[in-house]
């Protein structure tokens, strides 16, 4: 519980960095290190928004306490000019036992509690420390007694004769040892023909041959170099404006623009940063009653966004049509681009929308609204940057990628944009979709080398390298997503992802159960199917099933349901696989005949009373099968396989026959011998039936048949039957 909380708090402490809240994030972080003080993470944050060097220099070395070997430490004290370990330690722990002094415990105790800051030892300690250190001084500047008298050493040291010689008798040890080695190799060489004639034979010392230099001839061309097999990957070119990141110093994040002044409006932006939209909602309202007497359009626009990003897109388009009738209130400020800028970002979302539905033309008028909304905002005010990213998503949305990065690149050429990791990562984003993993990477590249926690960076970085085939890569980027984002529900899963890329499934399970630890998130979902899978082809099919409730549980996609149906049946839970094949009757994200394959299954399997009703609905559904939507060839087998121990148990031994040579036909199985034995055995033809379960014994020395001990015991019957 203690490690969740401590999780918890660092992650806000550097939200809370990210967003330039230096004094919340130092409160945030301290709190986290006092539940987790080994916490190398939690300490380099704080480094980042110390008050100043003294405080930065005391958290860098208390990381290096931790692990001595962190690298983003030892440069950032290097970039101080601070050699690691050059600093004071502490008070020796006699000094702090002595009589009527704080413990060494207590005045740790009494730093932690002091407000966010360096730690200071208390003045009382500091009082004590001088004393001792006045009396240690005044003993060691008083002169030496005048009595003293100095003589000249005229013997060795005791034993100094007996360490010269034990060293003299090892040193010849030493040499009768390497002489007798030397002899004994010289003898075994000269004694063996093979060893000789590889240590004394001569070998060809190979010389170069020149080669003849060609010279140009007039009217020839000179022959080409040849091409290297591999390219060296490009690295993205680094403008010299471009500012370097500084491990121990705040990153370099893109301001909120325009400015908010309002401190429970910056409160609310930055849960909603973190994706607590619900939390910020009641403050944004409050805030925005606060404008009657002066009108103040950024609560109206965040809080609309927060609506938006909650699925009320009807209330996010009251609010802004509340704050365009008011902007003749304020007619000397340039309130009208914010207020466009909200206006695109709702009709925008009205697009997606309407496009998941099938409502194409609906979606063209609301991009058509967007286009004009977010032109309005960027000639208004080109400082803002959401207009353009609209307007290149705009693009792209039907493909026309060139467009969308010349818009993006009008942008990133005003001086305000230059470092803008939004816009960079927007642009990388465009390339990513338009197939050139080259160029995004280098522009995930550059995002990260002006913020080196920018997420989503990061994330674009592992899907590129994802994309290039390369998945080890894709593992280090995502363990460096891990270092900024200890606990990360998305990087564990983009870490399992990549781990299944480069065949490495054990490891993609254990990233995925640790993604999945602690309370469900976005990621979940996902990370929950993926994990799934992996136990469902290594034959765990009742752990798959249990991820897949988990999963449904989270989202009623019926899409899971049949996933989970399927599993249900594998795992020999037949009553689950029951149900949701009578939940997903004629539903159109699974075939109809693979919902009445696998329910005709599970009756038959679990049918272990000869339960008449539920055979005949079974047989039913495998004679229509064919005819079923969705029905293929590859269905047949299984369906002829179950319809012949459908006809088996109602005693039509005949039509079982007929049934279950057409599933032999289609492959010879262990399985379907045996129940083709067992066909022949009510038939009374035993001696067939006696080769084929001879047939199932035999092949069951190779694979672990469920049904050998059943086998032998029908064999060895037919075998007493027998005359």
């Amino acid at each position: 519980m203690a490690a969740e909380l401590a999780r918890e708090l660092r992650q806000q402490g550097i939200a809370a960095a990210k967003a330039g809240e230096k004094d919340q994030a130092r409160h945030l972080l301290q709190q986290s290190i006092r539940l987790e003080p080994n916490s190398e993470a939690a300490w380099l944050w704080l480094a980042s928004v110390a008050r100043d060097q003294r405080e930065r220099v005391f958290c860098l070395e208390k990381i290096l306490e931790i692990n001595p070997h962190n690298e983003t430490a030892l440069r950032a004290l290097e970039g101080l000019g601070i050699t690691p370990g050059q600093s004071a330690p502490a008070a020796s722990a006699q000094r702090s036992s002595s009589a009527g002094q704080p413990s060494s415990l207590a005045r740790e105790t009494d730093m932690m509690n002091q407000e966010p800051g360096v730690p200071l030892p208390s003045a009382e300690g500091i009082t004590e420390a001088q004393k001792q250190a006045d009396v240690f001084l005044r003993q060691y500047m008083q002169p030496l007694p005048a009595d003293v008298k100095w003589t000249h050493k005229t013997r060795r040291r005791a034993g100094e004769g007996d360490v010269v010689v034990l060293r003299l008798q090892i040193t010849a040890a030493v040499i009768g040892f390497l002489i007798v080695l030397g002899i004994v190799g010289t003898f075994i060489v000269l004694t063996n023909d093979d060893l000789r004639s590889i240590v004394l034979a001569p070998t060809s010392t190979p010389t170069h041959t020149p080669t003849v230099t060609p010279t140009a001839t007039p009217g020839f061309t000179p022959t080409p170099s040849v091409t290297p097999r591999v390219s060296p990957q490009p690295t993205a070119t680094i403008e010299p404006e471009i500012p370097t990141a500084n491990p121990y110093q705040p990153p370099q994040v893109t301001p909120v623009y325009p400015p908010v002044f309002e401190k429970p409006v910056l409160d609310a932006i930055s849960a909603m940063n973190q994706g607590r939209f619900t939390v910020a909602l009641p403050t944004l309202r409050a805030e925005r009653a606060l404008t009657e007497n002066r009108f103040n359009p950024n609560p109206y626009y965040y809080e609309a966004l927060a609506e938006l990003a909650t699925g009320d897109a009807d209330t996010a388009l009251d609010i802004m049509d509340e704050a365009e009738s008011r902007l003749d209130e304020a007619p000397n400020d340039n309130f009208q681009p914010l207020v466009d800028t909200g206006f695109a970002q709702i009709y925008w979302q009205l697009a997606q929308d309407a496009f998941a539905s099938g409502s194409s033309t609906t979606a063209a008028d609301y991009l058509t609204e967007m286009q004009e909304r977010a032109e309005s905002a960027m000639e208004g005010d080109p400082r803002l940057d959401v207009p353009y990213i609209l307007l290149s998503r705009r693009f792209v949305q039907y493909d026309d990628y060139d467009e969308a990065i010349t818009i993006l690149d009008q942008a990133l050429e005003l001086d305000q944009h230059k470092i803008n990791v939004s816009l960079i990562i927007e642009k990388g984003s465009v390339y990513f979709q338009q197939g050139e993993y080259d160029l995004a990477d280098n522009q995930a590249f550059l995002a990260l080398y002006i913020d080196p926690a920018s997420e989503a960076a990061h994330q674009l970085r592992i899907r590129t390298a994802l994309q290039r085939n390369t998945p080890g890569r894709a593992v280090l980027y995502a363990q460096d997503y891990l270092h900024y984002y200890p606990g990360s529900a998305a990087a564990y899963q983009m870490l399992g992802d990549a781990r299944m890329a480069e065949g490495n499934v054990d490891d993609a399970l254990i990233a995925y159960s640790q993604g999945l630890t602690g309370t469900s998130n976005a990621n979940s979902v996902e990370m929950l199917l993926a994990r799934a899978q992996i136990y469902g082809q290594q034959g765990r099919y009742d752990l798959a099933q249990d991820d897949l409730d988990d999963a449904f549980a989270l989202t009623d996609d019926p899409r899971i349901q049949a996933l989970r149906m399927s599993a249900a049946y594998h795992a020999g839970r037949y009553q689950i696989a029951l149900r949701d094949s009578e939940a997903l009757d004629n539903s159109p994200v699974v075939p109809q005949a693979e919902i009445d394959l696998i329910r005709a299954q599970a009756l038959i399997d679990s049918d272990t009373e000869g339960d008449s009703a539920a055979l005949q609905e079974a047989l039913g559904l495998l004679v229509n099968l064919s005819s079923a939507e969705g029905y293929s060839a590859a269905m047949q087998p299984a369906a002829a396989e179950y319809t012949a121990l459908a006809y088996l148990a109602t005693g039509n031994e005949a039509a079982a026959m007929q049934a279950i040579d057409t599933a032999l036909a289609a492959g010879d199985t262990g399985n379907r011998r045996f129940i083709r034995a067992r066909i022949l055995e009510a038939m009374g033809e035993e001696e067939d039936a006696i080769r084929d379960y001879e047939w199932v014994l035999a092949w069951s020395q190779v694979y672990p048949f469920p049904f050998r001990g059943d086998a032998e015991e029908a064999l060895e019957n037919l075998r007493q039957s027998q005359p």
